[in-house]
Formats: structure tokens, C-alpha cells, sequence
């Protein structure tokens, strides 16, 4: 009997490596055996049995016995057919389950792209944040400092009290008359800034002359409070106010005590001491009497 002619005989292993490596379709370690190269293998024996009942076929028609008879190539073919009709179910498998993997792709890339948004928005609320929280610390140290430097509010009624002559309108008050002299029942400006409260935050050299004159200003003089009646009360022009009676004129008084009406000079108990200055205290305004 001949031999089997080689277009039967299964390729050899070398001939399967070189197809594959034609393809470059091995996707792992296990490359031969993967189904694109399993099919294209049964494909290709599927072509070669196709060919050799042809062959048969022709040997047989001219009178001449065949290597295989057409029968059994018609067998083999039959067999191969439905091994690659296996081959093509599970090719068929194959691309659903690669469709599934293109979706899932394409939502992995959607949510990277919601996911770089979400982290864009955060960078600028960062950004944003950076820029508000810039100088926190000396925002915090100032925000402490005014705490810890912070004045009750009974010490700060107190203080206005005693700046203040009064605390409300005379009985008598017409608000239509322009002409009126009045003082507002609250400390003025001027009046805050010449007392203590001001001045022990504010360094001599810096204090603001309220009459226009530089330095301090004695106790006294015009726009400074005075000590009258329990008191420190100035009228809107710096002249120091004296609290009246119904009944009553009110008595001139010096820095030492009550004048006389008459002579102007001082009847205190205690005389004045003498001061550096030649006089400068001394107020009488008719010495020659």
C-alpha cells in the first residue's frame, strides 16, 4: 500500500510554530492552543481533505485505484466540519464576551473622565481655599490679640459716664431751635481721644493735639475735661460747665477754690505754692485791690 501522500499528514510542529508566528496572535503562554490558532489550523486541514476528495475523485473516475477512498475523506471531512462548528460557538462566545469587554472599556472611561472632573473641581476649590486661608495665622494672632486686649462693657459705660455730663435732653429742649447750646448726652471724639483709655495705647509723641496745638494739654485748658461736681464735662465751645440751681447763681471758682465776686482773688483756707513759671497759676485778675 503507498504511503500517504503529505498533504494528509498533520503539519509538523515546526510548520504550526511558524504560523503562529506569522499570525503574532498568541496572547499567552499557551499560544498554540488558543482558538483563533486552533481554528485556523482546522481550517486549513478542512481546505487539505476538500483538495484530496477532489484528487480521489479524479483517480477514481479515470480507473485507477486511490491512496484513500472518497468515502472515507467524505468522513473525515464530516468529522472536521463539526469540530468547527464547536470551534465556531465558541468563536461566537469569544466576541460577546469581548463586546462585553469593549462596554465595560468604554464605562471605565467615562468614569475616569467624571472622576478627573471631580478632582479638577477639587483642586480649584483648593486653590480657592489657599487663597482665603492665606495670612491665617496673622489673621489668628490679630483676632487674638484683640481678645486678650478685649474691655468690658461695664468699664467701657463707667468711662462714658464720666466723660459725659449728662444722659439725656433738658427738660426744656427744642429740637426746631438752632440756636440752642446743648451737649449730647455721649463722650465726643475729642473727648475720648484726651482720656486715659486712649492714651495708654497711643505713645505721647503720636497723640493728636484735639485744640490744633501740638503735645499734651494741661489739665484745664479749653477742649480738656475737668473735674466739676463729680464730673468732667466740657460745652460744645471747651468752657467748663457748672451744674445749677432753680434758685442759686453760680459761684466763679479758680483752681484753688471760690473767687471773690468782687476782687476776683481766691478766699481758699490753703494757699496756692509757688511753681516755677513765674505765677503762671495765679489768677487773680485785680491785683492792685
Amino acid at each position: 500500500m503507498p504511503a500517504a501522500p503529505r498533504s494528509l499528514m498533520p503539519p509538523p510542529p515546526s510548520a504550526t510554530g511558524a504560523t503562529a508566528s506569522q499570525t503574532g496572535l498568541s496572547s499567552n503562554a499557551d499560544s498554540q492552543h488558543s482558538l483563533r490558532q486552533l481554528v485556523r489550523t482546522q481550517i486549513t486541514e478542512y481546505s487539505r481533505l476538500v483538495q484530496s476528495l477532489f484528487s480521489s475523485l479524479d483517480i477514481v473516475a479515470d480507473g485507477r485505484p486511490a491512496a484513500h477512498s472518497p468515502a472515507d475523506l467524505v468522513k473525515q471531512i464530516v468529522n472536521l466540519d463539526a469540530t468547527l462548528m464547536g470551534a465556531v460557538e465558541k468563536i461566537e462566545a469569544h466576541q460577546q464576551q469581548q463586546r462585553k469587554i469593549v462596554q465595560v472599556q468604554q464605562e471605565i472611561e467615562e468614569q475616569n473622565k467624571a472622576i478627573m472632573h471631580v478632582i479638577q473641581t477639587l483642586q480649584s476649590a483648593k486653590d480657592t481655599l489657599d487663597a482665603s486661608l492665606e495670612g491665617l495665622e496673622e489673621k489668628k494672632a490679630a483676632v487674638k490679640e484683640a481678645r486678650e486686649a478685649e474691655i468690658s462693657v461695664n468699664e467701657i459705660i463707667s468711662y462714658a459716664s464720666r466723660l459725659s455730663n449728662y444722659t439725656s435732653a433738658p427738660p426744656n429742649f427744642d429740637p426746631a431751635n438752632a440756636t440752642q447750646q446743648f451737649e449730647p448726652p455721649y463722650p465726643r471724639e475729642i473727648i475720648m481721644r484726651a482720656g486715659l483709655l486712649n492714651q495708654q495705647h497711643v505713645p505721647a509723641a503720636q497723640l493728636i493735639q484735639l485744640d490744633g496745638d501740638t503735645g499734651p494739654t494741661p489739665a484745664g485748658a479749653a477742649g480738656v475735661p475737668r473735674q466739676t461736681n463729680g464730673h468732667n464735662g466740657l460745652s460744645d465751645h471747651g468752657v467748663e460747665e457748672f451744674e445749677e440751681s432753680d434758685d442759686s447763681e453760680p459761684e466763679e471758682t479758680s483752681l484753688f477754690g471760690k473767687m471773690h465776686p468782687a476782687t476776683g482773688t481766691s478766699h481758699d483756707q490753703q494757699e496756692p505754692e509757688e511753681h516755677d513759671g513765674g505765677g503762671m497759676f495765679d489768677l487773680d485778675l485785680n491785683p492792685d485791690l
